[in-house]
C-alpha cells in the first residue's frame, strides 16, 4: 500500500498502468476488540463460569458468538469482514489470500490484520470508508498517513511496532527503537563491536559451556525472540539471530556470550 501511494500508480486490469489523479493516502482503523467475536456458524457449547453454575444441575452454555480463542472466532470474524466490505459495501476479495480488498468504484484498496485496517485511498474516499465502518463496529481511528500538503493526514505513525514517517522527501520505515533499547538496558551492555556476529572459540572466551540459569534461561529466549523480530527490519541482524536460534531449547553460557 505504501509503494503505491508512493508512485500513484495503479495496474489496470488490462495490465497498463494508471495515475490516480489525487493524492493518496493509508487510513488506520482499528476495530475494538469487544467486536472481534462474529456470529457463531456453528453450534458451539463451553463450560459456565462457577457464578452461572446451578447446583445439582450439570449444563452448559450455547455460544451465540464465536468467542475469543475458539477455533471458529477467526473464521467467523472473517465473514464479518467479507458480509460488510463484499456483500455491503461492493469490495472484490483477494484471491491470494482473504485479507485483502478492492474497491474499483473508488479506488480503494485494504488490507485486515486481525482486527486493523489499514486503507488505500483519496483522502475523501478514505472518510467514506470510516463513516461506512463505524455504521457497524466501534472504531479507533488511529490517523491518516500522508502527504504534508495534504489537509487531515499525519505525517507519523507507528504501526506493529514500527515507525512510519512521511515527509516531503518520502516514506520512511524504520523498526521501533525501543527493541534495541530494553535489549541493551536488560544485558547491561555499553561496548560496541564491529559485526553482531563475532566468531570466538571458546576456549578463547573462557566460558564454561554449561547450561544458564533457570532464570536466565527466560530472559534468553525472550531477547532472542525480540531480536527476532528487530532483524525483520534490519537485515544485518538477521544471521547473528539465526545463530542465537539455535540455542532456543537449551541456551548455554555461550549462547548468553554471543547474545551479549
Amino acid at each position: 500500500l505504501l509503494i503505491l501511494a508512493c508512485t500513484e500508480r495503479f495496474p489496470g486490469r488490462d495490465g497498463q498502468l494508471r495515475r490516480s489523479p489525487e493524492p493518496l493516502c493509508v487510513s488506520f482503523l482499528d476495530v475494538r476488540r469487544a467486536h472481534f467475536m462474529g456470529k457463531a456458524r456453528r453450534k458451539i457449547a463451553v463450560e459456565l463460569p462457577p457464578e452461572q453454575k446451578k447446583p445439582g444441575v450439570d449444563e452448559v452454555g450455547v455460544l451465540e458468538r464465536a468467542m475469543y480463542g475458539t477455533r471458529d472466532a477467526a473464521l467467523c470474524w472473517e465473514a464479518e469482514i467479507a458480509d460488510l466490505l463484499v456483500d455491503g459495501l461492493g469490495f472484490e476479495q483477494g484471491r491470494s489470500t482473504p485479507c485483502m480488498f478492492y474497491m474499483p468504484e473508488r479506488n480503494l484498496r485494504t488490507t485486515v490484520h486481525g482486527d486493523d485496517f489499514e486503507t488505500l485511498g483519496s483522502m475523501e474516499n478514505l472518510l467514506w470508508f470510516t463513516s461506512k465502518l463505524k455504521e457497524r463496529w466501534s472504531l479507533t481511528d488511529r490517523g491518516t498517513l500522508g502527504p504534508p500538503e495534504v489537509q487531515g493526514t499525519v505525517q507519523e505513525i507507528r504501526h506493529l511496532n514500527r515507525i512510519i514517517s512521511w515527509t516531503r522527501e518520502g516514506v520512511t520505515w524504520e523498526p521501533d527503537p525501543r527493541h534495541v533499547d530494553l535489549v541493551v538496558k536488560a544485558l547491561g551492555v555499553t561496548g560496541k563491536v564491529v559485526t553482531p556476529l563475532v566468531k570466538e572459540k571458546l576456549e578463547e572466551l573462557d566460558i564454561d559451556d554449561v547450561p544458564l540459569a533457570d532464570d536466565q534461561v527466560k530472559v534468553y529466549q525472550s531477547l532472542t525472540m525480540r531480536l527476532g523480530y528487530l532483524s525483520q527490519d534490519r537485515p544485518d541482524l538477521q544471521r547473528a539471530v539465526r545463530e542465537l536460534a539455535k540455542g532456543m531449547c537449551k541456551p548455554m553460557e555461550r549462547h548468553w556470550q554471543q547474545l551479549k
